[in-house]
């Protein structure tokens, strides 16, 4: 028996009575200096989170976030999920970092002219930029044209600022033309190439902000700030807290600049640009909301001191600067460079609420998450059908829908599903042995199984058939946080109800989790959180594997005539749940010869099925590990 329970100690899911945590005041759990010190929440509250701290750094995350939710589907530490991201972002190396907090080289303006590369290059990339980003740029791409060709007039007489949105808006070209293959229609150009490109615009990027001394706004800068914070965004897969910090030093600005404030208030300014601050905001407010829920943290932006519209579905070509007004919109069923950013704003009004209720200091009821979520999803369903994600084969006979167009339509629908997720979360975690939560457990459930099988069909289906994807898109961080928290939110349920959960369901789920883990696996070479994901993946898997094994072994050591009291499980369905983990050769597996005369039939027609042991393979192994430690 101690053999055996020293091999089953290496899986991490069983739960041990928790130790008493050494005292470093009232809530600390460790009283080494250098070490890492997390302060749990002690209420009922599910979301409440927790605050870490070590020599490197604080980190404050609530309980919805997907390294919370994941600790309570294994035994793992918060320190083992969440590792020391703190030591690791202190230590990244400086084309991982935000280099607008970390340049030490600046520029005069001729160096920013000269480093500028041929006036063909530039022309290739500012062509690629409008078509790539044509349904969701908040540059108007005329008006654009106009200062590009104006200042190839005369080169030196250009601003810091303007230059800075030059070399921004190559640097985002650049980000997404890497992405692309060599032979694809945008002309992609090769990994190697392309990174130095956008390293080297990155930091002629930053250098004019600094030169331009972007903390007082003025012309350019706050185009150029959000290319800034979509460069770094994309340029890393994993989350960090310096892209909040920059967002934040981006919110402040625009506010010192007015954006907050609809340009209806202010009548001297012209109908463009209103607009174009109108299309601004609305991207900062976008950025805020999706930020807040990926990092678990409050929102910057609070509703009760903006009142700023979103832009109008207008297109490019339909007014310029000399408009006195603009034109009526167009339908919303038609794309314009805007549309993408309308149905995104107001699903992030919707989120913002999902988030303040995770944030605030006072539980929120059921009724309230179901009222939230009427609107979240009401406003998803009137989206305009352009946004509105489809079909795969659908939008291959349309030779209007590009990559890009498919790609947004996907993430609006992982916004909405990452939503549903987090708002139903805490009534899942007090869920484990009542009913009075179901309907909550099968929304986050069911969002978590919709948010996989679109990262599947990203994986393994739009990247093949869609050879121009720009693929940082779906590797991003903010991105890959819906298919984390999707993952953990699975593993949970593997964990807690796979003895009540239908066997089509349970299937589904494993194979997604499969398909996931490997997923993960292939992105953990340049993703840390990738990596966690698929340890954790690999150790719930293995361990239900091995749970199955366990009891099928005590299954075949009972007396057919015994009865057990324990889980309630139809025996057809259990004999099969070994076969999904491939355990053929196990005793009464489908397919082997006892499968049609297992032992624990019933009696009489009617009869429930009743189960070994008594007390759970896991029970014993903790109740003995614990015996072992006193």
């Amino acid at each position: 028996m101690k053999q055996q329970t020293g091999q089953k100690a290496r899986l991490p899911l069983p739960i041990l009575p928790a130790k008493p945590e050494p005292k470093t005041g009232s809530h600390g759990n460790t009283d080494r200096l250098g070490e890492s010190v997390t302060f749990n929440a002690h209420d009922k509250h599910p979301t409440s989170g927790s605050l870490r701290i070590s020599e490197f750094g604080n980190d404050c995350k609530d309980g919805s976030h997907w390294t919370s939710v994941l600790n309570r589907a294994t035994t793992f530490s918060s320190q083992d999920i969440e590792g020391d991201d703190a030591q690791r972002n202190a230590q990244l190396p400086i084309y991982q970092t935000v280099l607008l907090f970390a340049c030490e080289r600046q520029a005069s303006e001729k160096e920013l002219i000269t480093g500028l590369p041929s006036r063909k290059t530039c022309d290739d990339l500012i062509s690629s930029y409008f078509q790539l980003l044509n349904n969701s740029c908040f540059l108007h791409a005329r008006e654009f044209l106009k200062h590009y060709d104006k200042f190839w007039e005369n080169p030196e007489t250009a601003s810091a600022s303007w230059l800075g949105l030059l070399y921004s808006t190559m640097c985002v070209a650049v980000q997404f033309k890497t992405s692309c293959p060599p032979d694809c229609a945008c002309k992609g150009i090769s990994h190697s190439c392309g990174q130095e490109a956008l390293l080297r615009y990155r930091e002629k990027t930053v250098q004019c902000l600094i030169r331009a001394q972007y903390g007082r706004g003025g012309p350019f800068i706050m185009e150029t700030l959000l290319h800034y914070f979509i460069i770094e965004n994309y340029l890393r897969r994993d989350s960090n807290t310096g892209l909040w910090l920059l967002l934040g030093t981006i919110v402040q600005i625009a506010l010192r600049m007015g954006y907050h404030r609809d340009p209806q208030h202010f009548k001297a300014m012209s109908p463009y640009e209103g607009e174009m601050r109108r299309r601004l905001w609305t991207h900062i407010y976008i950025f805020d909301a999706v930020l807040a829920t990926q990092l678990g943290l409050p929102t910057i932006i609070k509703e009760s001191f903006c009142d700023t519209l979103p832009p109008q579905n207008i297109s490019d070509e339909d007014y310029d600067s000399t408009a006195k007004s603009l034109p009526p919109p167009r339908p919303e069923a038609e794309l314009t460079q805007s549309s993408v950013t309308i149905a995104k704003f107001w699903l992030a009004k919707a989120l913002t609420k999902v988030a303040d209720a995770l944030s605030s200091l006072h539980p929120y009821s059921l009724v309230d998450a179901t009222r939230i979520d009427d609107e979240l999803t009401n406003t998803f369903k009137r989206l305009p059908s352009s946004t509105q994600h489809r079909p795969l084969s659908e939008s291959i006979l349309d030779s209007r829908i590009t990559s890009l167009t498919i790609s947004q339509r996907i993430n609006i629908k992982l916004v909405y599903l990452r939503g549903r997720m987090l708002l139903y979360w805490k009534f899942v975690a007090m869920s484990k042995d009542l009913d009075q939560y179901e309907a909550s457990r099968n929304i986050v459930v069911d969002s978590a199984i919709e948010s996989l099988e679109l990262q599947h069909l990203t994986v393994d289906e739009l990247r093949p058939c869609f050879q121009i994807t720009p693929i940082n898109l779906y590797d991003s961080a903010i991105v890959n946080h819906t298919h984390l928290l999707a993952t953990s939110v699975l593993c949970f349920y593997l964990r807690y109800f796979r003895n009540t959960a239908e066997l089509d369901k349970l299937n589904k789920i494993q194979t997604l989790l499969r398909g996931t883990q490997a997923i993960w696996q292939r992105s953990s070479n340049h993703s840390v959180e990738a990596q966690r994901a698929a340890d954790a993946l690999s150790a719930v898997l293995e361990w239900l594997a091995e749970t199955f094994a366990q009891e099928s072994e005590q299954m075949g050591h009972v007396d057919r005539g015994t009865r057990f009291l324990g889980e309630d499980r139809p025996a057809m369905a259990y004999l099969l749940y070994l076969d999904l983990f491939n355990w053929p050769q196990l005793p009464f597996a489908y397919g082997n010869d006892s499968f049609n005369n297992p032992p624990l039939m019933p009696l009489e027609e009617g009869t429930a099925f009743l189960y070994p042991p008594c007390i759970s393979p896991m029970d014993v192994w903790a109740a003995s590990l614990e015996s072992e430690n006193v």
